[in-house]
């Protein structure tokens, strides 16, 4: 407990916090910011059962919020939302109490509960910006997008909700947009203060979603200086993992997995179980690109089962479309087909994982041999991949309606396709992909 009040009052000010985490203001908000720190300092170390009892608190509203945190990253799920719910009518202005209420009630699928008590109420900035987060964890982007922005107009200095705005704004496929939100939250905020950290990475995904690897390697190296500056082991982890996810690319394998090792371990030293699945799901992807099924797989069906347990719907569909993509490589159709399926249905409207969805089915229809329907999926999903102006992926779904139209007895449309971004596809940062193009082209022509 007393290593908590150390950091606390040594290595950071408090003004780091002041707008960023909170709806207070003045005097109020310097209180919360102190609090919002001793948060902080919990979400980024491994649990301390004593927590609870810290001279920091002080009242029952903070002593609750902080067991529930500590019970959330135990899967005391139950207790965690007891505790948090019960406060509910008080209108709590520090925003991790909205966060970890919501995130519970998506475990215990308890939604409904929430949406009942604040329907009545949603003139209140507080219980908007809770109903914003309803519709975010159930990937209800579009309508989470108008709450945050109507919360904004009342609160702009909150931090926080421009982060989920621009967040929302990149799971829509409007990356610009999201880049601008997050410019608008940099603005805010002093380059002391451990999100500057959060924005940098998120920057940096933003790049490496438009194919930009360079400058998300950038964006990532200065998040991981930042982080390690401020304290915050949460983006040192998704630091090191795009940065392993980059090198994977760029296949620089043993890199990776140095990067994608020290990422995981980081997570489960701080108890952040999510965050451990998340570089499990990417972790696994490596093992595909150097051939190794068996690991692969092994880390997809840990990592997927804890999402499961934390019902992530946006990362349980992201990693039931790498699950399917094993069983297709085997051939295991039926397999395959059931996890792409899976992980449309639970894509929402999160834009890239529905494409991605796509792509997968009209991969196995194609190996089914259905290619009216395998066509039909492919061009949907390629309408999603310019939205997003995702090149790789755009290439990645040419290649399978190439394959298509070559069992159509159609090498001249087959041609057209694979080479229509063969230009696009940089060598250095895509090899795999640019190495698959050019086996294509070289099957066609002979």
């Amino acid at each position: 407990m007393k290593i908590f009040a150390h950091i606390l009052l040594i290595l950071f000010s408090l003004s780091c916090f002041l707008s960023a985490s909170s709806f207070d203001k003045g005097n109020a908000e310097r209180k919360v910011a102190t609090f919002e720190r001793y948060l902080f300092n919990i979400e980024n170390n491994k649990v301390d059962e004593d927590a609870a009892n810290s001279e920091i608190i002080k009242n029952k509203l903070e002593k609750d919020i902080v067991e529930a945190i500590v019970n959330y990253k135990q899967n005391k799920f139950e207790n965690s939302y007891r505790l948090l719910f019960a406060h509910l009518k008080e209108k709590p202005t520090v925003l991790k109490y909205y966060k970890y209420l919501v995130k519970n009630a998506g475990v215990l699928d308890k939604y409904s509960q929430i949406k009942d008590f604040v329907s009545q109420r949603e003139d209140v900035t507080e219980f908007l910006y809770l109903s914003g987060l309803i519709d975010y964890y159930e990937t209800n982007y579009r309508s989470a997008e108008d709450k945050f922005t109507e919360v904004l107009q009342t609160k702009p200095n909150s931090v926080e909700t421009l982060i989920y705005l621009s967040n929302t704004q990149r799971r829509l496929g409007n990356y610009e947009k999201a880049d601008k939100t997050l410019q608008s939250a940099e603005k805010l905020i002093n380059k002391a203060d451990p999100k500057t950290a959060e924005i940098l990475v998120l920057k940096g995904s933003l790049f490496f979603l438009s194919d930009k690897y360079e400058e998300a390697k950038k964006e990532y190296n200065k998040g991981l200086q930042a982080a390690k500056e401020s304290g915050n082991n949460i983006e040192i982890v998704k630091a090191n993992l795009n940065l392993g996810m980059i090198n994977d690319l760029n296949g620089n394998i043993p890199k990776s997995r140095e990067l994608f090792e020290r990422a995981y371990n980081l997570a489960k030293k701080i108890d952040q179980k999510e965050l451990a699945a998340l570089v499990l799901s990417e972790w696994a992807v490596s093992f595909t690109y150097s051939n190794e099924p068996v690991e692969a797989r092994k880390r997809y069906e840990e990592s997927y089962s804890i999402f499961q347990a934390f019902n992530n719907r946006e990362r349980m569909a992201l990693t039931a479309v790498n699950i399917a993509s094993l069983y297709l490589n085997i051939g295991n159709y039926r397999g395959a087909l059931d996890y792409y399926k899976t992980a449309f249905e639970r894509s929402g409207e999160n834009v890239r994982a529905k494409m991605l969805a796509l792509r997968g089915l009209g991969d196995v229809y194609t190996n089914l041999a259905n290619y009216t329907k395998a066509l039909q999926y492919y061009d949907d999903a390629k309408d999603l991949s310019k939205k997003i102006k995702d090149v790789s992926t755009e290439a990645e779904i040419n290649i399978g309606m190439g394959i298509l139209f070559y069992n159509l007895v159609k090498p001249q449309k087959a041609l057209e396709l694979i080479l229509e971004n063969f230009d696009k596809i940089n060598e250095n940062e895509l090899p795999y992909l640019k190495a698959e193009l050019d086996q294509k082209v070289g099957i066609i022509y002979i």
